[in-house]
């Protein structure tokens, strides 16, 4: 299994942010593509900051700034199999963080949500696939939005 610094080197190097939105509810859903740019701090040792700004498109071709941070929590367990990492969305600012998922590991590059985080819209997972150079994130939203966001950070 791949240790807990090696996983952490694999998300401070990250400086872009490219993602892709799809709803099956057509135009009343979230569809388009977006990228920007990524500044990482370590809050901690085992804590990184994402603070992203760039730019959603829509399919109509209207351009709208967009913002994003997320911290991510990198957590040892026992063992190495036990890594857990804990990404959270911090719209409401540091203190206020708003939980997504806790990933953990199938495979030393695959990650699942180890449950769905239900919410009035309802389920989100998540599956992250990791590589030297890039993270690549899925969201999956079952319910009422019916969403799936696709993220690539580089």
């Amino acid at each position: 299994m791949m240790g807990l610094d090696m996983l952490i080197d694999i998300f401070r190097p990250i400086t872009q942010f490219s993602f892709e939105a799809k709803s099956t509810l057509g135009t009343n859903g979230w569809n388009g593509v977006g990228e920007g740019e990524v500044k990482v701090v370590q809050e901690q040792e085992n804590v990184l900051i994402f603070e992203e700004k760039g730019f959603f498109i829509t399919p109509q071709h209207k351009k709208i700034s967009c913002r994003n941070v997320y911290r991510w929590t990198f957590q040892k367990g026992v063992t190495q199999e036990n890594i857990t990492v804990q990404l959270e969305h911090l719209r409401f600012g540091m203190q206020n963080p708003v939980f997504l998922f806790l990933l953990v590991p199938t495979n030393p590059f695959d990650w699942v949500s180890a449950c769905p985080r239900l919410c009035d819209k309802g389920a989100y997972h998540a599956n992250m696939i990791l590589s030297h150079a890039q993270i690549m994130l899925v969201w999956r939203i079952n319910g009422e939005k019916d969403e799936t966001i696709s993220y690539l950070y580089k």
